[in-house]
């Protein structure tokens, strides 16, 4: 039979691999080229939209040579689900954040699909390269279970190390429960 202390570190050990290897994010910065222009789509928020709930499409762009800025583009924006376009819109520079480079775009996806978002820009005055790029993102469901607003990525990963914790207090609690006597080695009497 497995004693507690056995069965605890075991759990932690197990807790603790499958919290190490947890996802604190999605894959939703990615980035995307086109000769010298370059794009990071990052999702807020938590990088994974939920069908429903308003999120903001954010393009970091950078040129190799340094021509590109956000004012000087006639950038377009389209979203498909299925073959379908579901938005067609123009661009328009904002301050953000995010930089003079940067477009943030707010948009609630319907349905839990796969959509492709295409991001193309022609240069207006500056003399940069006109660019299309194209990104694949993954719309699921709303979480159903946890407090509203919380990432479930982070949610996930903070019970994986309740279990650690608890694991090592239960392990350290037998510890203490054993007599000194029995934590050194036996000495051998040879008669």
């Amino acid at each position: 039979m497995i004693s507690l202390r056995t069965a605890a570190v075991w759990a932690t050990g197990a807790a603790m691999t499958l919290a190490s290897a947890w996802p604190l994010a999605a894959s939703a910065h990615v980035v995307k080229s086109d000769g010298q222009i370059t794009a990071l789509l990052h999702v807020n928020p938590y990088d994974e939209p939920f069908t429903g709930r308003p999120a903001n499409l954010v393009f970091s762009v950078t040129d190799a040579s340094s021509r590109f800025a956000a004012a000087d583009c006639d950038c377009h924006l389209t979203v498909e689900r299925d073959g379908h376009r579901l938005t067609d819109q123009t661009l328009a520079a904002k301050t953000s954040e995010y930089g003079p480079r940067a477009f943030v775009v707010p948009y609630t996806f319907g349905a839990s699909a796969v959509y492709t978002i295409r991001l193309a820009g022609r240069p207006r005055a500056a003399p940069f390269q006109a660019f299309a790029l194209s990104y694949i993102v993954r719309v699921g469901p709303p979480p159903t279970s946890g407090a509203a607003g919380l990432n479930p990525y982070v949610a996930g990963f903070v019970v994986l190390m309740v279990i650690a914790a608890a694991g090592l207090a239960v392990a350290g609690v037998q510890l203490s429960r054993q007599p000194r006597s029995a934590k050194q080695p036996k000495e051998i009497h040879r008669a």
